[in-house]
């Protein structure tokens, strides 16, 4: 119904903790701390502003390759047994940064 509605152009205010849903139907994400507004952009911003990297040194070529084939990272050129990980947090991840929730 959401999107039905959101289709013919209706703009549409929701307050939700369910963060699957928010993502795939908001255009634009507010995050209300103590009742103030302290974030509002789409959700790709969002993640994009949340991105982390990190670099994982392994014993040996062989189990850096292993491990960056099962976590999606890439060998860093200059060392065969260092993995660069990059990870995009998702909704929640980003409210619960916002809240210092660890």
């Amino acid at each position: 119904m959401i999107q039905e509605q959101k289709n013919k152009g209706t703009t549409i205010l929701m307050a939700s903790h369910i963060f699957e849903e928010v993502e795939k139907t908001a255009d634009q994400v507010g995050i209300l701390r103590k009742g103030r507004l302290i974030t509002s952009e789409t959700s790709e911003k969002l993640s994009q502003k949340h991105e982390r990297t990190y670099m994982v040194t392994l014993e040996t070529p062989q189990l850096a390759t292993a491990f960056s084939h099962d976590f999606g990272g890439q060998i860093a050129k200059d060392d065969p047994c260092k993995v660069l990980l990059k990870h995009r947090a998702n909704l929640e991840e980003i409210f619960l940064d916002y809240y210092e929730i660890k």
